[in-house]
């Protein structure tokens, strides 16, 4: 059976011709509509979590919620400055590190973003908050990094 099968395969090989395949052409998309949910998005994120900071103030569930808050911009961060590293080159290398190089970033900033945001909000005052204005700072800047790198294209 299993020489049948690779005899089969080999046939296959041999006999199988590429054909050029037909060119599409895309058509052209409207730029407005992208940065319109690029925006929409960056400034649904922070302004969900500005109101959540609000809400839960300097109560014990701001620090979940900060600790959330983190986890995202910071992963957010990562993907950002690995992307922005892996444009910055002019062979992008291979496409496993193309695919792996900003996973690895996200992974560490989100790592990083919510070890220091749980650190940061601790304890409830004045360093919860600056923890709340650094999440929605990072998400708010995010939001307008990756439209200005969209408009760079």
């Amino acid at each position: 059976m299993q020489r049948v099968w690779v005899t089969w395969v080999l046939l296959f090989a041999l006999t199988a011709r590429a054909e050029a395949e037909p060119v599409h052409l895309a058509p052209p998309t409207n730029r407005f509509w992208h940065a319109v949910l690029i925006g929409a998005v960056g400034l649904g994120l922070a302004g969900g979590y500005t109101a959540g900071a609000v809400l839960t103030g300097d109560r014990p569930s701001a620090q979940p919620l900060a600790i959330t808050g983190g986890v995202l911009s910071g992963g957010l961060l990562g993907v950002t400055v690995a992307l922005a590293l892996g444009s910055a080159r002019d062979d992008p290398g291979s496409l496993v590190g193309y695919v792996l190089r900003p996973v690895i970033f996200g992974l560490v900033g989100a790592l990083l973003g919510g070890l220091l945001s749980g650190l940061g909000s601790k304890d409830p005052g004045t360093l919860r908050t600056v923890t709340h204005v650094v999440v929605i700072s990072l998400l708010v800047g995010e939001t307008i990094v990756v439209e200005f790198a969209r408009l760079s294209r």
